[in-house]
Parts: C-alpha cells; sequence; structure tokens
C-alpha cells in the first residue's frame, strides 16, 4: 500500500496484450508477493485488485515484454457496489464493470469487476481526495 506494508489476498491477474490472450492470476500471499508464469516474449496487462477489507483501489500496469519483478503500490480507494438487472428482472452473472476516466480523454479502465451469479459487484476505485465527483452509470 502507499505506506509500504505489504496487501496479502490481492487477486492478480496477467493479461497478455499480444499473442494467445492468456490471462494466468493468483492471490498474493502474506508478504503481498505472488509468482506467475507467463510468456516472456509477451508485453502484459497487469491487473491487481485487492480484497474489499483493505479499502484500497486496484492497479493496472503495462509490462513489458521480458516480464521480471514488477512493484504495485495500491492507493486509498472508495467503495463502489451495485447490481445490475436486465428490464426483465434477471440478475446476470458474468458482467464486466469497468470504471473510465472521462474527464481524462482515456479509454483505459481504471478498475474493473465482473458481477457474481446474481448480478452484484464491489470495486474499489481511486480515492480523489476532497474533489466534488459526478458520477453516472451508462450502458
Amino acid at each position: 500500500n502507499g505506506s509500504g506494508a505489504p496487501v496479502a489476498n490481492a487477486t492478480v491477474t496477467a493479461f497478455e496484450t499480444v499473442g494467445l490472450g492468456a490471462a494466468p492470476m493468483g492471490t498474493t500471499d502474506q508478504n503481498g508477493q505472488i509468482t506467475l508464469a507467463i510468456d516472456t516474449g509477451a508485453p502484459l496487462s497487469l491487473v491487481v485488485d485487492p480484497p474489499a477489507s483493505a479499502k484500497l483501489a486496484g492497479a493496472r500496469v503495462a509490462v513489458p515484454a521480458g516480464g521480471g519483478s514488477t512493484q504495485v503500490t495500491l492507493g486509498p480507494g472508495l467503495y463502489v457496489y451495485g447490481q445490475v438487472t436486465t428490464p426483465t428482472n434477471v440478475l446476470p452473472g458474468n458482467v464486466l464493470i469497468e470504471v473510465l476516466c472521462y474527464s481524462c480523454g482515456s479509454t483505459t479502465p481504471i478498475t474493473s469487476a465482473i458481477t457474481d451469479s446474481a448480478g452484484n459487484y464491489q470495486l474499489y476505485v481511486p480515492d480523489p481526495g476532497d474533489v466534488i465527483l459526478d458520477g453516472g452509470v451508462g450502458d
């Protein structure tokens, strides 16, 4: 975290951005460390999702081809949760929820979550501090 303390039980997924698109994943140990077997010839997008109890925002980090050791620092987060439903009140599972920064002009998600079998999701977004935010949901 921002204080240098390890974050245990964070889910780490390494998405290949070229090649076969493999996505090995695992969970950090008590020392905040994890080892993933990756294709060293492909660049990666490393997604780190801390457990909700850590109250930290997740992170997405680019890792160049060749792999190696990468340190990721997670900052404070704001808890966001909800439920996805359809007009016929179906609660869909496995729906991707992405948080974007429209004012930044970026199409890269800040963080993401996938709904459970009841359509529920939860995630932490980076804490902007004392800033007034306009939050909304889009299709």
